[in-house]
């Protein structure tokens, strides 16, 4: 329980496993002990595993696994999945609240990584710019152009020595810096979208209980 208040979520992962016989546990504490490790691989951005550590529980259908069910699917971006659930086991008001953040979530249009790192192997700073960073694109493609340029001018004037070693070493280390740049850019777009959304259906899911 303190490693996870502290935030050590794999070592209590790591920890509840190794100290627990599960099959000497009762039906129950089994459930809650496979319940402990879902939320846990939630934690730590493993929904995959999530979902598998709800299934080990067995057939209960509460709504403590309901959504966690709900938050790995969403991590997962499975909206088909998403829409079975709330229309089983929702009605009323947040069920109408529910199927109105899963339509929002379906049309969130997501960044492709490889797109935007083949967009700035084409040009440099396009795929910046399709990651939503106007600005960082800018940067990008002027600091290319800016060492094509330094290049350029070096070998006119016959330094290619200077055109060759500091000249093509900067040209390298922007235009793979750049690519680079552009395939974290995309993953982080999409990350903070999916807290977006995560954060919103944790609060409709809050709104009930406090009703």
């Amino acid at each position: 329980g303190i490693l996870k208040t502290i935030g050590e979520f794999e070592k209590a992962a790591l920890l509840l496993n190794s100290e627990v016989n599960v099959n000497s546990l009762p039906d129950t504490i089994k459930a809650d002990y496979y319940f402990e490790l879902a939320l846990l691989s939630l934690l730590m951005d493993q929904p995959q595993q999530c979902l598998f550590n709800l299934y080990l529980m067995g057939s209960e259908r509460s709504y403590r696994v309901i959504e966690v069910k709900m938050l790995a699917l969403t991590s997962l971006k499975n909206h088909k999945d998403l829409e079975t659930i709330i229309n089983s086991n929702y009605n009323g008001n947040q069920h109408e609240m529910l199927s109105e953040w899963l339509k929002s979530y379906q049309t969130v249009k997501f960044k492709d990584p490889l797109r935007a790192e083949w967009y700035s192997t084409f040009i440099p700073g396009w795929g910046q710019t399709y990651a939503g960073e106007f600005g960082e694109g800018l940067t990008s493609f002027a600091l290319n152009a800016g060492s094509l340029v330094f290049m350029g001018y070096n070998f006119w004037v016959t330094r290619y020595i200077t055109t060759f070693t500091l000249g093509s070493g900067l040209l390298e280390k922007f235009y793979s810096g750049g690519r680079r740049r552009s395939v974290i850019l995309a993953t982080e777009y999409n990350e903070n979208l999916k807290k977006d959304y995560t954060v919103k259906l944790i609060n409709i899911l809050n709104k009930k209980r406090g009703e």
